[in-house]
């Protein structure tokens, strides 16, 4: 299932939340996805800036209901901002090792290098390397947008 939230170009307006394929909704998403028994993605895409506190809320969400291991996959993000650099680190602090992010090399990844980010958290190239380093399975995995 995939949630999504559509920004407004009226200020007043709140963002709506629906069930939506990402085709859909544009360049800016964020959708969750359950891959394996007590095991979530998350997948960003766009902005971060315009998905970071939705993705702050569905992880605590997550981690409120005892999720046991999170994958959040940056790789569809065309930069990292406070708001999901913020969530990132609380879910590392809830999980630990059992938080992974996949970050391949471009913007992402320099900030997370540049920063230091990339030596706290568990930073994968794909989501296959993720899961296996989270000892998940197999999982069917198709491209972003497919």
């Amino acid at each position: 299932m995939v949630y999504a939230e559509q920004r407004s170009a009226k200020p007043s307006r709140r963002p709506r939340r629906e069930v939506l394929h990402p085709k859909d909704v544009g360049e800016h998403w964020l959708s969750v996805e359950q891959v394996a028994q007590g095991v979530l993605v998350f997948e960003l895409a766009g902005e971060s800036d315009l998905t970071g506190d939705r993705l702050r809320r569905e992880l605590e969400d997550a981690l409120g209901a005892g999720v046991a291991a999170i994958v959040v996959d940056c790789s569809g993000l065309e930069f990292l901002e406070t708001w999901t650099i913020d969530a990132l680190l609380s879910a590392a602090s809830a999980l630990g090792e059992r938080l992974a992010v996949v970050a391949p090399q471009g913007d992402v990844r320099s900030v997370l290098e540049l920063t230091g980010l990339e030596s706290m958290l568990n930073v994968h190239e794909t989501r296959a390397a993720a899961l296996h380093g989270l000892g998940v399975g197999q999982v069917d995995e198709c491209p972003s947008g497919a």
